[in-house]
């Protein structure tokens, strides 16, 4: 079978996603990665277009903007429409500041050596790393950290979460070596708090008050993720000591962390 990853794509040189080493991560064992833009204007899209020149694997698409606020389903159609451009008999689906270990890699070429006709989908493990690149979020609070990002390219996949039109793969999925780093909440501050205003609004049309006050509180420095209040899992982080995917360590540098 032939696979091909899809990352979309908005802004993120300016919103601080490791989004490059997304792609890095995944082109190793991809037939093509699809990259769906969606209005970038911040010099994203151009990076995109020069990178392709250079990797004939790269295709880009574009989803107009919708302009979402209080939209919860606005992922889901992103999602989906990159998936319809690749251009292989399954996808693999990550988000853009998420990095597949490359110790993933002999896994998911194991899945790759079945045949195009069969139809399984896969349950990947996803490390939600938090306040450092040594400590996880506790299973079951905040985000997923089982998720379904393997399954045929002509079948709904639902982002993290469950929906009506997603529920072939749920159904077919198998729990899988493959681990997904998600380095999301160590971005740059402001650029998390930039994002995170933006993505709650989209889903919401509102922003958590909780965030407002960690802003507040360390506008002077400090880590936000230490400062922030009333969130009960934080006294529950596990331990992480690697690895971590190589792709990533210089990102994980410019940005104070030690892998």
């Amino acid at each position: 079978m032939t696979l091909g990853g899809a990352v979309c794509t908005r802004d993120c040189e300016r919103l601080d996603y490791p989004w490059k080493e997304c792609v890095q991560s995944i082109l190793p064992v991809c037939d093509s990665v699809v990259l769906c833009d969606s209005g970038s204007t911040d010099g994203t899209l151009e990076a995109i277009q020069e990178w392709i020149k250079r990797e004939p694997k790269l295709l880009l698409c574009h989803w107009p903007w919708p302009n979402p606020v209080g939209d919860v389903e606005f992922y889901f159609r992103w999602i989906n429409h990159a998936r319809q451009h690749v251009p292989c008999d399954y996808h693999l689906q990550i988000d853009a500041d998420e990095v597949v270990s490359e110790h993933s890699y002999g896994t998911i070429q194991k899945l790759k050596e079945r045949s195009a006709t069969d139809r399984f989908a896969v349950i990947c493990n996803r490390l939600n790393f938090w306040k450092s690149a040594r400590f996880l979020i506790p299973p079951g609070v905040c985000l997923g950290h089982e998720v379904i990002r393997i399954a045929p390219t002509n079948m709904v996949l639902a982002s993290d979460g469950a929906h009506a039109e997603g529920t072939q793969a749920p159904r077919i999925a198998k729990h899988a070596n493959i681990d997904i780093h998600h380095f999301g909440f160590l971005r740059r501050p402001a650029a998390y708090f930039e994002k995170s205003k933006l993505l709650h609004g989209y889903f919401f049309g509102s922003y958590d008050k909780r965030l407002m006050d960690a802003e507040s509180d360390t506008a002077q420095g400090g880590n936000w993720m230490e400062a922030i209040r009333d969130v009960e899992w934080t006294d529950r982080l596990i331990p992480y000591s690697g690895p971590w995917p190589v792709v990533a360590h210089q990102w994980l540098h410019q940005h104070g962390f030690e892998p």
